[in-house]
């Protein structure tokens, strides 16, 4: 697979150079890179450039436009590279914060690319054993309603 101004040939993750990333680290686990559009990116067999393999955001064609215009210019890949802890409603109060290993792809795909992501939410969790924000505020709507306070029934006797 090959990736440069010239074109693309077949599908994959590259780095902005153009050269293929590897999908394996020397360990034989596989690479989980914290790429996301600023070190890396992934070309589909069609010329669409996306910030990640897992993140379904268009981000231009490099059939239509050079791979460089796109990794500079393109308006969709710049938002992604803007997002930061604090700009996360619900991740920047959580104590998962620093550790977190949330995909803003996995995100995306349940709603918002500023949301949380509900499987790196569980991962933290069963790392740790403590709640994710995300899982808390869950947790509070599935008992969110008015309080009905239960009295015992009146005897006149």
């Amino acid at each position: 697979m090959v990736a440069g101004a010239g074109g693309v040939v077949g599908g994959g993750a590259f780095r902005a150079g153009g050269e293929a990333l590897p999908g394996r680290r020397a360990s034989g686990k596989y690479c989980r890179l914290p790429s996301l559009g600023h070190s890396a990116c992934y070309i589909s067999p069609y010329g669409d450039v996306y910030p990640c393999v897992q993140f379904p955001l268009p981000s231009g064609n490099v059939r239509k436009q050079k791979f460089l215009e796109i990794w500079r210019n393109s308006a969709e890949l710049n938002e992604v590279r803007s997002i930061r802890a604090r700009d996360l409603p619900t991740c920047s109060h959580c104590s998962h914060v620093g550790t977190c290993t949330r995909c803003p792809g996995l995100a995306y795909m349940e709603g918002s690319m500023l949301g949380p992501s509900s499987a790196d939410c569980e991962k933290s969790f069963h790392r740790t054993g403590i709640p994710s924000a995300n899982m808390l505020r869950k947790a509070g709507m599935a008992h969110s309603g008015p309080l009905i306070q239960i009295q015992a029934p009146f005897s006149s006797n």
